[in-house]
């Protein structure tokens, strides 16, 4: 199995406001380079959630390297409060998906928040 990212592949997070938690697909990671570290950015001007490779060294950055063969799955209080300011849509107990673009040139992706799309979990009958 190949560890390159399929050309046709853009990069995917997904948002869970139900257990604050952010996953960043592996289809992402591979885009960025498949990167020990990333950076999360929010711009609240652009309304653009920006998840960029970095080196390390800061406590902004989070490592990703080798978390898990899906992705990675991270938690931030402070990143939750930041979305929700920029984009009042996004509620309590809810998942969403975005769908991004990439910018190879600078090792980043980008999602547009107000371009969500909220996971809708299906209820089985015992």
């Amino acid at each position: 199995m190949s560890n390159k990212a399929k050309p046709e592949a853009i990069p995917v997070i997904s948002i869970d406001y139900k257990w604050h938690r952010i996953r960043i697909h592996k289809q992402t990671l591979l885009l960025l380079g498949d990167p020990e570290y990333v950076e999360l950015l929010v711009n609240p001007e652009t309304k653009i959630l920006a998840v960029r490779c970095s080196t390390g060294g800061s406590d902004r950055v989070h490592r990703v390297k080798g978390i898990n063969k899906d992705g990675a799955v991270l938690q931030s209080a402070y990143l939750f409060r930041s979305l929700q300011q920029v984009n009042p849509e996004l509620k309590e107990g809810k998942s969403y998906r975005i769908y991004g673009r990439m910018n190879a040139k600078e090792g980043i992706a980008q999602f547009r928040l107000a371009e969500i799309e909220e996971i809708k979990r299906m209820e089985t009958k015992v």
